[in-house]
């Protein structure tokens, strides 16, 4: 798996945790990828649409749930 997969950005948020995402840019309307049960931004589902937004032109934003994936707790 490419970097642009395992490496997120950081959202820092109250009470020290960390919301990890990944933001591509490209125009509107934009994609936003909401993960659902044992889904998370790094999956099949989210790498298949962040190709299809980066093949298409469009801005592209995946995150996974606090407690989930790549972000802080529990």
């Amino acid at each position: 798996m490419s970097d642009h997969y395992t490496t997120p950005q950081w959202l820092d948020r109250d009470g020290g945790h960390r919301l990890a995402y990944h933001k591509s840019a490209g125009k509107t309307p934009g994609i936003v990828f909401l993960g659902g049960y044992a889904s998370d931004m790094t999956g099949t589902k989210a790498q298949f649409l962040d190709q299809w937004c980066r093949e298409n032109g469009r801005s592209y934003l995946r995150f996974d749930y606090l407690g989930h994936g790549q972000s802080s707790g529990r």
